[in-house]
């Protein structure tokens, strides 16, 4: 630190040992905060002063075939809906309860509309196909330095239809019923506006 106060010689030949003792640490602490995260379990949401609320996908949890974007959960989107069954869902918590309008976050191209999906909680389910594409287009990365985090992306909106969302416990499952081609597209949210 007296030497070298600005820290710009590396000395990491002459300090193996101190080298390969922090990395191990790095490492443990990146897995601890990255890979092993889980999404929050329960989400609340329908409080009777909002309008609407949007579930993010990084906050579900996947099943079959459907992964991040990124490792990093923050501005992630799915992809991977390839074949029938492949879901996400999320685990609410509904202040108020009753029926919402549905729509999709979503980006699909032209070459893989025609997509077979349904929106299910406890007490209905909405099924819907993806009709119209919608070029999901990579913006201008316009940081500083290399993010690892997902590349942000243009989205579109798309209504689905009406759900019954029961106050109390509820849970929300996103699923492919039937794929048209080899993708279903790219999905990043869904929201509910009550009606």
């Amino acid at each position: 630190m007296i030497e070298d106060p600005d820290q710009k010689s590396d000395i990491s030949d002459l300090e193996k040992e101190t080298l390969a003792e922090l990395s191990g640490l790095l490492g443990k602490w990146e897995n601890e905060l990255v890979n092993a995260y889980r999404p929050v379990t329960t989400i609340e949401a329908g409080f009777p002063e909002e309008k609407s609320f949007i579930l993010p996908v990084q906050d579900a949890t996947l099943t079959g075939n459907v992964k991040f974007s990124s490792i990093h959960p923050n501005q992630a989107h799915t992809f991977g809906w390839r074949q029938s069954g492949d879901s996400i869902f999320w685990n609410l918590d509904i202040v108020t309860g009753g029926i919402y309008k549905v729509e999709l976050r979503y980006g699909c191209s032209a070459s893989d509309i025609g997509s077979e999906f349904a929106v299910k909680s406890e007490k209905s389910i909405c099924m819907f196909t993806i009709e119209d594409p919608f070029e999901s287009v990579i913006l201008p990365n316009r940081d500083y330095v290399k993010r690892s985090e997902s590349v942000e992306r243009t989205w579109s909106w798309m209504k689905i239809g009406d759900i019954d969302l029961g106050p109390g416990d509820e849970q929300v499952v996103l699923k492919l019923l039937e794929p048209s081609r080899k993708d279903a597209g790219l999905i990043k949210a869904i929201r509910f506006t009550k009606q």
